[in-house]
């Protein structure tokens, strides 16, 4: 006769030893919000009145997460007087900052205009007049 799978365990004699440490709960992190540059994001470049001529195109929801915390530290190292002109690839982003902002003309005629655009369409514009940069930039 076989003896039956329960018969065995019943018989058995086992015998174990565990090595290990207890789990310390705050060296875990967790990311809740997956979305937080990208959120960011969207609120500087939908930021009214302080910008002008802002867009968010279809292709800002396959942008990802990544893109968006790139661009904001590009935009944190921006600064008045600074004119230039950049390209700035992102993980197959292509992102373009004209950088004509001025301290002594803070009207609306000099500005910051940023593109993003990703397999030849656009994802979002931007732009913030000189007038508005330093209350703008507060908000990054």
């Amino acid at each position: 006769m076989i003896p039956l799978w329960w018969d065995i365990l019943k018989e058995s004699k086992l015998s174990g030893k565990a090595k290990g440490s207890t789990l310390d709960a705050s060296k875990i992190k967790v990311n809740i919000q997956d979305d937080e540059c990208k959120e960011k994001l969207r609120k500087l470049i939908m930021q009214k009145p302080l910008s002008a001529g802002t867009y968010i195109y279809n292709q800002w929801k396959q942008m990802p997460e990544e893109v968006a915390c790139l661009v904001i530290k590009d935009l944190q190292n921006i600064t008045l007087d600074s004119k230039n002109r950049k390209v700035e690839n992102h993980m197959g982003y292509e992102v373009r900052y004209w950088n004509n902002l001025k301290k002594e003309a803070l009207d609306l005629t000099n500005g910051l205009l940023v593109r993003c655009v990703a397999n030849n369409k656009m994802v979002f514009e931007l732009y913030v007049f000189s007038r508005d940069w330093e209350e703008w930039r507060k908000l990054l």
